[in-house]
């Protein structure tokens, strides 16, 4: 294009270049008069051009200002505070100068322009003007203004729709703690009313059969406004407005002039009296199940665009969701009410965070606390701060109650005492919980407390007996002791005298008094067999010696050697299997060995006795077996056989003095054991006695 097309196209005057709302206004400052008309003149045919005091205009949008250098030192104190008032948004000036003007300036033109002016000077052009240069500079400013004012929206549009997803952000993190449908849904309506750009907001419920849907929460502008409201949601016209759409279809829907709505109900004209003008009606569904409406309404007629629309379907989703979740955990709540509401176990159940969730009637009442001021508390917290106080040792209570489970025990068991207070009752607990795999309040726990306080009471009880018991034994045993010793000088004196007078009278004494003196003797024996083996039995408790690894073979060999000469005497076989080490008494053992060999000879009958001894391992204990073929024992007579001075022999001819068994048994006892014996008569018998493969010391 040549310099005169370009200078034709100019004269037909510049193109215009509008913004949305219309044609470009252009504040004209010129201080030559006829400058100032020919130029408005030419630019009067694209803009609104303004010619006026700047004062006097400035409170209406202008889009470009064009001052010369006289204007501009009057003026620049109010277009600084103009173009300061509109930023962010560019408001372009044009500074047209003078030949004489440029010169006086001179070469340093711009820095002299700031000097007097700061910033208000975007672009200068200076005399004689062309016309396209002109038009080129005006067009490219103006394209810079619109620019800056479509930025200005965007960045307006974002923030709103930051705002908003702020305000959605708090909502669902307020539902989070909600615990009742009736909260969730009057907390969604504050919140959306609490900010901008929200004036109005209700949450309905449709009524299928009745097509009706209820106003159930609501808050804003027509505060209190809702209470008689019903809207409809039938395929009628009066149904075919946002709200019955949203109800019938499960989709958003938007109404830009609430004044024409038909679906408002008869509050309608009072919530446009209140500057209302559009409604966005979004559907709570989730899985399938319409649990409400919730209705949005602003203040003007441009609202809910696609992405705001976006964010309110968003929380059309969350809401549900929420109110899904507390009626699950009201229905979870109740399950445990009917469960644990009134047993007698105390129950505290913790959530997923560690939160004491529930506790019932009988934990308030073993501790002392209130459930209200619990549920809901950080349980680590709540225990080292409160629990904790309550019970007798405070620190290892804490710690099994607040550290995370053992991995390799699915169970945690222990007792605590939770001494009296005015506000409970001394009680002793057994604890126990574990941790909750599924359900509402799956990776939390579940603790039970068992009041076991009588239990306590008859377990001291019994201790206490026991020690009684304990020391009455012992009384018994040291008389018994201190008796038999005491007794065997007088024995010894009277069977000594009886002697001594068969001795010196043996000539003189008729047969009568031979045989009197004969039974004198041997009652004396006899009772000194008795004191001894009484003491014998005495000892078992008092003269006993600390465990240590013992091999029965060694044992047994001892006892064949002490029995040597009864042995030979009734010609009897001893035979043992291998036997094991155990952990015993040694000459306690010994003891044992030699009574029940000593016993099985003793009973053997007209044969020669035959003994057999042999043990096997069982779990954790060996099994000794102590077998002979003697006259037998009836089975009526099994147990009493352990008894002191108890004898069951062959046609009522008993001998000893019945206490070896029964020394057995003590013996037995004490290597935490049992001893029973397996017998017919005519058939022999077979005694058996267990020794534990794990024994400590017992004194």
């Amino acid at each position: 294009m040549t310099t005169q097309e370009t200078d034709d196209r100019a004269a037909a005057g510049p193109s215009a270049t509008r913004d949305s709302d219309g044609v470009s206004r252009i504040l004209l400052l010129l201080d030559h008069e006829e400058n100032r008309r020919l130029l408005a003149k030419w630019l009067s045919s694209e803009y609104q051009v303004v010619e006026t005091d700047p004062t006097e205009v400035l409170d209406e949008p202008i889009d470009l200002c064009i001052v010369d250098w006289a204007s501009l030192q009057r003026y620049d104190d109010v277009l600084v505070d103009t173009k300061d008032a509109v930023r962010p948004v560019f408001l372009p000036a044009l500074l047209v100068v003078s030949q004489r003007d440029s010169r006086q300036l001179g070469s340093d033109i711009w820095n002299r322009i700031d000097a007097a002016s700061g910033d208000i000077v975007d672009e200068l052009i200076t005399t004689p003007i062309r016309k396209a240069e002109f038009r080129g500079r005006i067009e490219n400013l103006l394209r810079m203004r619109q620019q800056s004012l479509r930025l200005n929206e965007q960045k307006a549009e974002l923030e709103a729709i930051d705002h908003i997803n702020t305000v959605i952000r708090n909502i669902t993190r307020a539902l989070v703690q909600a615990s009742t449908r009736e909260e969730i849904e009057q907390t969604v309506c504050n919140r959306l009313v609490e900010a901008e750009p929200y004036r109005f907001a209700w949450i309905g419920e449709p009524d299928s059969d009745a097509k009706k849907i209820e106003p159930l929460a609501w808050a804003g502008a027509a505060d209190g406004e809702l209470e008689d409201g019903i809207v409809t949601s039938d395929k009628r016209e009066i149904g075919r407005g946002p709200c019955g759409t949203a109800v019938r279809t499960r989709e958003l829907q938007v109404g830009r002039n609430l004044s024409e709505q038909l679906d408002s109900g008869p509050w309608k004209a009072r919530l446009t009296e209140a500057g209302l003008r559009s409604v966005a009606s979004i559907p709570l569904v989730y899985d399938e199940t319409l649990y409400g409406i919730l209705n949005v309404y602003a203040d003007h007629a441009d609202a809910f665009d696609p992405d705001e629309r976006d964010l309110l379907e968003e929380l059309g989703s969350t809401i549900p969701y929420a109110m899904q979740t507390v009626i699950a955990k009201e229905r979870y709540r109740s399950f445990v009410e009917d469960i644990f509401g009134t047993s007698e176990i105390g129950v505290r159940i913790l959530d997923s965070s560690g939160t004491v969730a529930w506790l019932n009637e009988a934990f308030e009442q073993y501790f002392g606390v209130d459930r209200a001021d619990t549920i809901g508390r950080d349980n680590a917290r709540f225990v080292r701060s409160d629990l904790k106080q309550l019970v007798a040792n405070p620190e290892p209570f804490a710690e099994m109650v607040t550290a995370p489970y053992d991995e390799t025990a699915d169970v945690e068991t222990f007792e605590c005492r939770v001494p009296p207070d005015d506000d409970r009752d001394e009680r002793y607990l057994h604890h126990r919980s574990q941790p909750i795999e599924s359900g509402r309040y799956a990776g939390g726990r579940i603790e039970l407390y068992y009041d076991i306080t009588e239990r306590k009471r008859v377990e001291a009880e019994l201790e206490t007996t026991i020690e009684k018991l304990e020391r009455s034994n012992a009384n018994l045993e040291q008389f018994a002791y201190a008796a038999s010793h005491d007794l065997q000088e007088p024995l010894r004196m009277v069977s000594s005298y009886v002697q001594l007078l068969e001795r010196r009278y043996e000539d003189e004494l008729d047969e009568d008094a031979q045989e009197f003196i004969d039974f004198a003797v041997d009652g004396a024996e006899r009772m000194k067999e008795m004191i001894e083996d009484l003491l014998e039995y005495s000892r078992v408790n008092t003269r006993n010696k600390k465990f240590e690894p013992t091999d029965c073979n060694v044992v047994f060999e001892q006892a064949l050697t002490n029995l040597q000469i009864r042995i030979e005497e009734t010609d009897a076989e001893i035979a043992a299997g291998s036997l094991p080490t155990v952990n015993g008494d040694k000459t306690q053992l010994l003891q044992l060995f030699q009574n029940l060999i000593s016993n099985a000879i003793e009973y053997a009958g007209d044969e020669p006795p035959r003994v057999h001894i042999s043990a096997e391992k069982r779990d954790t204990e060996w099994l000794f077996s102590v077998r002979d073929e003697g006259i037998g024992i009836d089975p009526d007579d099994a147990e009493e056989i352990f008894g002191i001075f108890n004898q069951v022999g062959e046609g009522g001819g008993d001998t000893g003095t019945g206490i070896g068994l029964s020394v057995c048994q003590k013996i037995v006892d004490r290597h935490n054991g049992d001893i029973w014996v397996e017998s017919e008569p005519g058939a022999g018998s077979t005694f058996f006695f267990t020794i534990s493969d794990s024994n400590e010391n017992s004194l």
